[in-house]
């Protein structure tokens, strides 16, 4: 596992930001997996 990610086969992690407004938005599209990786909630 760690050579992969030390030779970066396994590519930049997803994260996706909504801002701390959206939050209502930020649940839907978890509930309906319209996300993968990482959310994160800026403010």
């Amino acid at each position: 596992m760690f050579r992969l990610v030390i030779a970066g086969d396994l590519g930049e992690p997803a994260v996706t930001t909504y801002p701390l407004r959206d939050v209502a938005c930020a649940h839907r599209d978890l509930e309906s997996r319209r996300t993968t990786g990482s959310l994160v909630l800026t403010v």
